[in-house]
């Protein structure tokens, strides 16, 4: 019986993911995106600790701005471009490392009056760090 609840939660929340994939692409389609990852997975804010809920989503760098789109809870976080103020490679973010050892994309920016960071887990981090440089210089 478990293993049924299971594998119909898994189901429904797989469908959820579809949907909402399907809608975040749709909302960027032809948009002036220049680099997307569409299983981003969010290591999270330093400014929201260590008990934040963590998850996959659209990471999506556009001319003006590096936004994200998780997939479950909905939640979008929008960084422009010019409140940037380090791209690096990490192997940790909020003490969580990288699955299976790989590196991650941190982002370190201007938030108000502060500084906050950012970090995922993304398919060629070399090459988001890359256009990032080139977007920022």
């Amino acid at each position: 019986m478990g293993i049924i609840v299971a594998l119909g939660v898994i189901l429904i929340l797989a469908v959820i993911i579809g949907l909402r994939s399907a809608s975040i692409g749709k909302k960027f389609k032809q948009s002036g995106v220049l680099r997307a990852d569409r299983m981003a997975n969010f290591y999270g804010s330093a400014s929201r600790g260590y008990g934040q809920v963590r998850g996959n989503g659209w990471l999506v760098l556009k001319g003006d701005a590096l936004i994200f789109e998780m997939y479950v809870p909905v939640r979008t976080l929008v960084i422009p471009l010019e409140t940037i103020t380090a791209v690096e490679e990490t192997r940790t973010h909020l003490g969580k490392p990288g699955k299976a050892g790989t590196s991650l994309l941190r982002i370190t920016y201007r938030h108000g009056d502060r500084e906050d960071t950012a970090a995922w887990s993304v398919d060629d981090v070399g090459g988001w760090i890359g256009e990032l440089g080139r977007l920022r210089a």
